[in-house]
C-alpha cells in the first residue's frame, strides 16, 4: 500500500519514494523492456538520494554496465540479486543471492544494512564476500578527506570446486583500479 501497483513514468517512481522518507528503494529490472527501464539513464533525483540505496542486478540489459551507469549519475548504491521469483520453487529455482552484513537478526538491522548499502550480490548461494576500508568502514561507506585507504577483501566460499580466481576493484566511472 506505499506505492502505486501502476507508476507510467519513473519520476511517479521517484515521487513515491520522495513521499515516503522511510522508505529504502531500489532500482528493479534494469534494462528490461530494451532500454526503457534504465529511468532515463537514471536520472538523479538528490529528493530520494539516501533512499535509492540498492541496485538489482536481475535485469535483460547489460546489468554490470548500467550499475556503472547509475554510479556515474551520481547514485549511492550498493547490489542486490534474487530470483524474482513468484513460485512454488521460491528459494531453490537458482542460487542468485543477495548478502547483508548485519548487526543482529531482525528489521531494524536489515532496513540499517540496506541504508547504510552492507550487501553485495552474487550467484553462488553460499559464497560471501566482506570489503571493508581502514579495518572499521564497511563496504558501502561514504569516504572522503584521504587519498590512501587501506582495504581488506575477504571471500569464502565452502564448495570445495568453487574458488575465487580474480578479484576486481572498480571506481564509479567502472575504471579499473586493481
Amino acid at each position: 500500500n506505499l506505492f502505486p501497483m501502476a507508476q507510467l513514468d519513473f519520476h511517479d517512481f521517484y515521487a513515491s519514494v520522495a513521499a515516503c522518507p522511510q522508505c529504502i528503494t531500489q532500482f528493479n529490472h534494469p534494462g528490461d523492456e530494451g532500454e526503457k527501464q534504465t529511468f532515463h539513464q537514471f536520472e538523479f533525483e538528490s529528493s530520494i538520494f539516501f533512499q535509492m540505496a540498492l541496485f538489482e542486478f536481475n535485469g535483460a540489459g547489460p546489468v554490470w554496465d548500467l550499475f556503472f551507469t547509475a554510479l556515474a549519475a551520481g547514485w549511492w548504491l550498493s547490489p542486490t540479486f534474487n530470483q524474482d521469483n513468484h513460485s512454488a520453487d521460491w528459494g531453490t529455482a537458482n542460487d542468485h543471492r543477495t548478502g547483508v552484513f548485519m548487526a543482529a537478526l531482525d528489521l531494524p538491522a536489515l532496513y540499517d544494512a540496506f541504508a547504510q548499502r552492507r550487501t553485495f550480490a552474487t550467484s553462488d548461494k553460499n559464497a560471501v564476500i566482506r570489503f571493508m576500508a581502514e579495518d572499521v568502514c564497511w563496504m558501502g561507506s561514504r569516504l572522503a578527506g584521504r587519498t590512501h585507504y587501506t582495504l581488506t577483501v575477504s571471500v569464502n566460499d565452502p564448495d570445495e570446486d568453487d574458488a575465487f580466481e580474480t578479484i576486481e576493484l572498480y571506481d564509479p566511472l567502472q575504471n579499473l583500479l586493481a
